[in-house]
């Protein structure tokens, strides 16, 4: 749907014949790659959400972009987080159930 909608060529390849390709070969070990930087990414933090896949995604882009200056990339994923009005209070964070009164 979404080759049809910008317009893009669709190319399909055999994985029989993928699989028996020497890595330079293989067409698609830019693509196998990024999928396994982003799983390590997304496995190495514990708090990662389902629901937030889209900010980590961002996160993700952000760092794998390497065509910009580093202060640029630096500031821009810091402007980002501050705008997130989502706030945590330190029970929340460590984990702490609040007393109850007897």
């Amino acid at each position: 749907m979404l080759v049809e909608r910008l317009s893009w060529e669709s190319v399909e390849y055999d994985a029989r014949e993928i699989s028996h390709m020497p890595d330079r070969g293989n067409l698609l070990r830019s693509v196998n790659r990024l999928c396994f930087l982003l799983e390590t990414f997304l496995n190495s933090h514990s708090g990662f959400d389902r629901d937030d896949l889209p900010g980590w995604l961002e996160l993700f882009h952000a760092m794998m972009n390497d065509s910009e200056d580093k202060m640029e990339k630096a500031a821009r994923v810091l402007d980002r987080a501050m705008r997130v009005p989502k706030t945590l209070s330190d029970r929340e964070f460590f984990g702490i159930k609040p007393s109850s009164k007897d």
